[in-house]
Formats: C-alpha cells, sequence, structure tokens
C-alpha cells in the first residue's frame, strides 16, 4: 500500500472519530436569539435523549411570549436551530430577499 493512501485513510479515520465523538464546542447563538440549553449536562446524549424537555423550555420560557430561541446543533456547532413564533411564519414567508436574506445568515458565522 502507498504511504499516501496510508496518511489518507489514517487521517480520514481520525478525523471521523473526532467529528463523532470528538469535544462539545461551544455553542454559539445568533444575535437578538437567546440560546436554551439544559442546566448541567449538555452532551450530544443528552440531547438526543432528552430533546424534548428543551423544546418545552423554549417554548415556556421564549415562544409563550413572542420570541423565537435557539438549540444548540450538533452537527454544525456554529449553525443553532432557530425556533420562531407561529405568528412570525407568513412573515417570514413573505418577506423580500433584501430585509431577510438565507445566504447573508449563513455567511454571518
Amino acid at each position: 500500500m502507498s504511504p499516501i493512501i496510508l496518511v489518507t485513510a489514517v487521517a480520514s479515520v481520525a478525523w471521523l472519530l473526532w467529528s463523532l465523538w470528538g469535544k462539545v464546542s461551544p455553542a454559539k447563538s445568533l444575535p437578538g436569539i437567546p440560546l436554551v440549553e439544559f442546566d448541567g449536562d449538555n452532551s450530544r446524549e443528552r440531547y438526543t435523549s432528552d430533546a424534548g424537555s428543551l423544546l418545552s423550555k423554549g417554548y415556556d420560557t421564549h415562544i409563550r411570549h413572542g420570541r423565537p430561541f435557539g438549540i444548540r446543533n450538533f452537527l454544525n456547532p456554529d449553525r443553532p436551530r432557530v425556533f420562531v413564533p407561529v405568528k412570525y411564519v407568513e412573515e417570514l414567508r413573505n418577506a423580500p430577499q433584501e430585509k431577510l436574506s438565507l445566504p447573508g445568515i449563513l455567511n454571518y458565522t
């Protein structure tokens, strides 16, 4: 086996292991949108097994009062999952590109 293929294979496996079981990086929030997290353990396993309680917490503290909130996105920690009150859905749907730029937000981070 050539050394280049071996190095590439080892690097690929190392990257895969790091991305699946690596340290939890700090969660980021968008300006003006609070990030809702668990009290204490914020591990990937906790998000997988107990996400419903986190969404309930976000609903009770933010959506119920007409404010959006975000939660950690383990697939891409730089881009949290954002939940918006229903009253804003139509406004977001009809917003012109100049006022609401999805590509602009994606390039924000």
